[in-house]
């Protein structure tokens, strides 16, 4: 029976779905141009779980999903806004038509490692527009050919909105994310909706027995410890002990993917402390590093998901004009008037059993209509109400204090 002495750090390394070990586990053919994204996208991905860890709980979060949807809105920005959104993706010291080209490569090259049958990962992105607008042509060339995004002119009126865009996301996911929205996210002024869904399916190279996996205590704090289904198994695996980090790594069928595995050395120490110190270089020295030892493992039986609003961490991290209605400039994306990024909205699922690995998630973005036209009742107003049909006032009046009677 084993004992987990400090919580765990995991993800699953497939390219930057939620972590970075499988590129730097093995020389693997790779094109430049995917790798110099990857590393990028990696540090993006760092970034971004140490402004979702000071959150409570459990997380689980895919990178990938959120910087593909990201990068389908900077591909319609402009100056500040779209500066901004390059610096926090870590590209902005990129010609632009140089990161299109990576990002097209990249989604290539996961398109085609992975078979389909012990591995599986499927990633599509997607822009859904208000009926009766138009994207830029320059825009629409753009994600099409380099972001490999499917474009949909939809009704936002429609009732049936919401369950197209939906089953969309199911498709994608297997059926593990069923829902993104409810009718009530389609408001009058949003205009578009980038959506971004992954799916990745493991198998293990070395499956964990199932007769092995008995319950054992997992230590959630220190003071408190709970019993959990933990599997087990006896084999030779990647794996590093230094003075900062325990690190192991399980391979998936074929070699193609791995899940990685982080413990504080320090087994009194506590997560958070851990994640303080995080950085890419010391994931990517953590990985490169590890040797193959015989070795007998436990791994807690997980099912995770999180449904974040991520508008405020990416604020946090830099993105700013584009949230700010009156500061965001993406006139490039549409062929008339501008908007901005209302919400960012992260749904992600995550299961590990004695077979492998289930993930998926969806990223939404919303941008809605730079409004400049209002009606605020805030000083005294005439008011009636009308039969439309004959025109009769049925009720007529003014307000100058609209809590005078409310005190009476």
């Amino acid at each position: 029976m084993c004992r987990i002495s400090g919580a765990l750090l995991a993800w699953t390394s497939v390219g930057v779905l939620l972590g970075v070990a499988a590129l730097y586990e093995t020389e693997l053919a790779v094109e430049p141009e995917v790798r110099h994204l990857a590393a990028r996208w990696n540090a993006f991905a760092v970034d971004l779980y140490k402004q979702l860890s000071h959150r409570p709980g459990n997380i689980v979060v895919s990178p990938y999903s959120v910087a593909s949807a990201l990068t389908l809105a900077w591909a319609g920005a402009s100056d500040d806004t779209a500066q901004q959104l390059a610096k926090v993706l870590h590209i902005d010291d990129l010609p632009t038509e140089r990161v299109h080209a990576a990002i097209r490569a990249f989604h290539g090259h996961l398109g085609t490692r992975f078979p389909g049958k012990s591995v599986e990962l499927r990633q599509a992105n997607s822009a859904w527009l208000r009926a009766g607008r138009q994207f830029s042509p320059g825009y629409l060339e753009q994600i099409r050919q380099y972001h490999q995004a499917e474009l949909r002119s939809l009704d936002f009126n429609d009732p049936a909105a919401t369950g197209k865009i939906n089953s969309w996301v199911a498709e994608q996911t297997r059926g593990v994310i069923r829902s993104v929205m409810s009718k009530r996210d389609l408001q009058p002024d949003t205009l578009l909706l980038l959506i971004s869904a992954v799916y990745f399916l493991g198998t293990w190279e070395h499956p964990f027995d199932p007769e092995n996996t008995q319950l054992a205590p997992f230590r959630v704090s220190a003071d408190k410890e709970v019993r959990v289904p933990m599997m087990s198994q006896l084999g030779i695996f990647r794996y590093k002990a230094d003075g900062e980090v325990r690190f192991l790594s399980l391979p998936y069928r074929g070699g193609v993917a791995s899940f990685s595995v982080f413990l504080p050395a320090d087994a009194s120490a506590s997560l958070q402390e851990f994640e303080k110190s995080l950085t890419v270089e010391r994931l990517e020295k953590w990985t490169t590093s590890a040797s193959r030892e015989l070795l007998r493992i436990g791994l807690p039986r997980l099912r995770v998901h999180s449904s974040l609003n991520l508008r405020d961490d990416l604020s946090q991290l830099g993105i700013r004009n584009a949230f700010d209605p009156q500061r965001a400039d993406f006139r490039r994306m549409l062929e008339k008037g501008n908007l901005y990024l209302d919400r960012v909205l992260h749904h992600a699922w995550l299961r590990v059993n004695e077979t492998g690995t289930e993930a998926a998630a969806a990223t939404r973005v919303d941008a809605k209509a730079d409004i400049n036209k209002a009606f605020i009742a805030n000083r005294p107003f005439l008011f009636l109400v009308l039969d439309e049909a004959s025109g009769a006032i049925l009720f007529l009046g003014r307000i100058v204090h609209p809590l005078e009677q409310e005190r009476d």
